[in-house]
């Protein structure tokens, strides 16, 4: 029991940084937390907004605070809005939206982080300069079906749609493929 255990921690540990560059781990080996805090917000109705932890670092021109872990989002009526994962670093690494019924309506997973920035000193100052390809999945209701189905799936980086983007129908077939690349 105790292998299996260790191996699930390794597998998360794993999951959580096999998207980062080595360029990108080169960069940020030296960033280290100076401090922590778990946020948790509330509506005007005393239900939870939202819930996460936020890690600070103390740089020279200010302190930074990132968002690192799980965050959760809620509507107000206490369903799932949105659930995130982030890297220790204040990266996106996967998010899950929901409407308002508890029903997916997109998927986004990290595929590579990755920065040309040589000074991680500059990290915080040029976050822009992070480079993230996300794979996307988003969902749609079909009236035909009665649930949520699986419309699309395909790459984005830096919010521009990239490589072949797959259509799909109800039914699960494939409606059609476009090419962002060859745009």
């Amino acid at each position: 029991m105790k292998f299996f255990v260790f191996l699930f921690i390794l597998m998360q540990y794993s999951f959580l940084y096999s998207q980062h560059s080595e360029r990108f781990m080169t960069l940020v080996k030296d960033l280290k937390p100076s401090d922590t805090s778990k946020v948790e917000n509330y509506y005007s109705n005393g239900a939870v907004k939202r819930q996460g932890t936020l890690y600070y670092y103390d740089m020279p021109e200010y302190t930074y605070s990132k968002r690192v872990g799980s965050w959760i989002e809620y509507y107000k009526d206490g369903v799932v809005k949105m659930e995130s994962q982030y890297d220790n670093y204040g990266n996106l690494l996967s998010k899950s939206l929901y409407d308002k019924q508890g029903s997916i309506s997109t998927e986004m997973v990290a595929t590579l982080i990755d920065s040309k920035l040589s000074d991680s000193g500059d990290y915080f100052l040029k976050n822009d300069e992070v480079s993230i390809i996300f794979r996307i999945k988003n969902y749609k209701f079909g009236m035909e079906i009665g649930k949520m189905y699986l419309r699309e799936a395909g790459l984005v980086n830096g919010g521009k749609r990239i490589g072949v983007w797959k259509i799909y129908k109800q039914s699960g077939s494939l409606e059609r493929e476009i090419d962002y690349d060859n745009k």
